[in-house]
């Protein structure tokens, strides 16, 4: 039991949080250690309360996750934990939350409260509301990209606002897609069946497009030469997520997958190590 109250957690999926540290490393503060404590108490903070969501969204979707041949064995879906104490379990970790967030400040606590309550109206509402839908996902990866700026009080870049918008509605139009490669898609989840797959098709192609242009002018706008060797790297990573919604649509639907491809992870290292040399060590030295 210990165990599936583990896998309730879903802290595989806690890679997301890790957007609290968008804004300060591209804002050149990760070298000042004093922003190390608030930086990862907000961090826990975030995979708290996605959990705490996580676990609402198993409970009410537990029917649904029985006719999912990826979701079946969910510890709620398969009976092995009860309705009341996922209730329970959920609370407490909604509490831990909300106090390591008060402790940080009052506006990334806000930023809390309004990914918990936004997660909430798309569990309980517009997860079945077409293109609606994927907008509160990719909101909610924004929150939690703005959410290290009140950590360390630096303004975001309007750039980096716009790109992580547009990836992470690219990953929602994705994982869209690639659940309509399941067996009876519409009965593992209702909104499935009000897409379809040409119209999918077509608002991925025009994210990446999106997403491209954006990247392109931010590297020429705000950093050195230096930074245009990134673009074919990144377009690399694009690309080949865009080839696995087809070839691997399990990817897709478990996007973390995606840095088990040594490629990949190659390419996004060889991206972070360019930005990390022209933001710090070209500064120092």
């Amino acid at each position: 039991m210990l165990m599936d109250f583990v896998r309730l957690l879903r802290m595989h999926h806690y890679y997301k949080n890790l957007l609290i540290f968008l804004v300060p490393f591209f804002g050149g503060l990760m070298l000042n250690s004093s922003y190390y404590i608030p930086l990862l108490v907000g961090f826990v903070s975030l995979c708290f309360v996605s959990s705490a969501n996580y676990i609402i969204n198993d409970i009410k979707d537990a029917e649904y996750d029985r006719n999912n041949p990826e979701k079946s064995g969910r510890p709620l879906a398969s009976g092995r934990i009860k309705v009341w104490q996922a209730v329970m379990f959920s609370a407490v970790l909604l509490c831990i939350s909300l106090f390591l967030a008060y402790s940080i400040g009052i506006k990334f606590l806000g930023i809390v409260v309004l990914l918990f309550v936004l997660t909430q109206m798309y569990t309980f509402y517009f997860k079945n509301v077409p293109f609606a839908d994927i907008n509160f996902i990719s909101v909610n990866f924004l929150l939690r990209a703005i959410s290290g700026s009140f950590v360390v009080n630096l303004q975001p870049s309007q750039w980096l606002i716009l790109i992580a918008y547009f990836f992470a509605l690219y990953l929602a139009l994705t994982k869209r897609r690639t659940e309509m490669e399941l067996e009876n898609h519409s009965n593992a989840r209702s909104v499935l069946s009000k897409y379809d797959k040409k119209s999918l098709d077509g608002m991925l192609s025009i994210s990446m497009a999106i997403i491209i242009l954006l990247y392109a002018l931010y590297t020429f706008d705000n950093y050195s030469e230096l930074m245009f060797i990134t673009i074919p790297f990144v377009l690399y990573v694009l690309f080949k997520l865009y080839s696995y919604t087809y070839s691997e649509p399990e990817i897709g639907r478990k996007i973390y997958k995606i840095f088990l491809k040594l490629d990949v992870l190659f390419s996004a290292a060889v991206v972070a190590l360019i930005f990390f040399i022209n933001l710090y060590l070209t500064v120092h030295f």
